[in-house]
């Protein structure tokens, strides 16, 4: 919690119709209602640099979208996923997992030593990117109910507050 509200990362899901149904997912912990859907979700896209180490664009000048309704949360993979209900400013917003395959991700597992790359915005600041390996399966965490979560041993990079939610 940072000043009455949460920072957290997240992703666009496509789902396996591929019909680009705005679905957005984060963390469970950062939303786990429809109250906070409906009250205080606000999604800032395009938050990221032109090119590495480019200056970031003041967090004003990017769309952002303030209505969503709540679908579903599950507290084994510390997920909560919304629908947008309008895309800021009509922008195209890419959907990770275009056939489905990051929904398929979460539901199977991934195996140890797999690489993963993860896309987030750590304290609220802009797009970064951090890899490695999964270096643990089926990890919890009782604070949050997680009972199928995932350690990854960054070779580059970092989470931080605020990454939570992302994919």
């Amino acid at each position: 919690l940072n000043g009455g509200f949460w920072k957290c990362s997240g992703a666009m899901l496509n789902n396996t119709s591929s019909d680009l149904t705005p679905y957005f997912m984060t963390a469970r912990h950062c939303m786990t209602d429809n109250t906070g859907a409906l009250n205080s979700l606000e999604v800032y896209w395009f938050f990221q640099t032109p090119s590495c180490n480019g200056v970031a664009p003041a967090m004003g000048s990017v769309p952002r979208s303030t209505r969503s309704t709540y679908v579903l949360t599950t507290a084994q993979t510390d997920m909560s996923m919304v629908l947008i209900e309008v895309l800021a400013s009509q922008h195209r917003v890419d959907h990770d997992g275009g056939d489905g395959a990051l929904l398929v991700l979460l539901q199977a597992g991934v195996a140890n030593n797999t690489q993963v790359v993860g896309i987030h915005h750590p304290d609220g600041a802009f797009k970064r990117l951090s890899n490695g390996p999964i270096t643990s399966e089926s990890v919890s965490c009782d604070a949050t109910g997680l009972t199928q979560g995932m350690i990854v041993t960054w070779s580059g990079g970092t989470t931080e507050g605020g990454s939570s939610g992302s994919p």
